[in-house]
């Protein structure tokens, strides 16, 4: 959830200085840069790592015969409500964008006269705008969450055929056939067989053709 509160707060961040340029006769965004939206990249990047090692853990739990791990991780994920996940967002987002603004204001030596200039300039339009952002957000998080739910179990079967492909296959296994020269048949007897009355390749050819 936290990083969902991120993505709205920049979404939010970015949007407020876009509309503000037009919809606002002083778009208080404009006086100064806007670095805090890289400490809330960083800060978002964390954010989203802790939830992928989480979302790894789960996998890796099922694979070792926890049913059911992946899913119930991604149901706890987020509420069961949409509404209260909205309003999670919502609550998070807003201090998360208000410590945007002040973090620029501050650094462009530039404080704000008051909690407006915090929101772009108007409260209307930055509480408008981040309740828009979280909405957004909380839909396509939910939707990304259900679909990795509903496909949970070929997410967990994916997972095992390629660390069991990963385990079983040795290093140099791919140059393993060129290597044993004594097992595999040679060209020009290759060529002999294929090349009279039977056209098809020889068997033992293709076996070492898709090894």
């Amino acid at each position: 959830m936290l990083a969902s509160a991120f993505v709205a707060a920049l979404f939010a961040h970015v949007a407020i200085d876009v509309a503000g340029d037009y919809l606002l006769a002083h778009d208080t965004y404009d006086d100064h840069a806007h670095g805090s939206r890289y400490v809330a990249s960083i800060a978002l990047g964390i954010a989203v790592f802790a939830a992928f090692s989480m979302f790894v853990r789960a996998v890796i739990s099922e694979t070792r015969g926890v049913r059911g791990a992946l899913r119930a991780a991604l149901q706890s994920s987020i509420p069961a409500s949409p509404a209260a996940f909205a309003a999670i967002v919502v609550s998070l987002a807003l201090p998360l964008l208000l410590a945007m603004a002040w973090l620029d204001s501050i650094v462009a030596g530039v404080p704000p006269d008051d909690v407006g200039d915090l929101f772009g300039g108007s409260l209307t339009l930055g509480i408008g705008t981040t309740f828009v952002a979280s909405l957004a957000t909380t839909i396509a998080v939910r939707a990304l969450v259900e679909l990795a739910a509903h496909f949970h179990r070929s997410i967990v079967r994916a997972v095992c055929a390629l660390v069991h492909a990963m385990v079983s296959r040795e290093p140099g296994d791919a140059f393993a056939v060129a290597r044993r020269t004594d097992e595999r048949p040679r060209v020009t007897a290759c060529f002999r067989r294929s090349s009279g009355t039977d056209r098809a390749p020889p068997a033992a050819a293709i076996r070492v053709r898709l090894a």
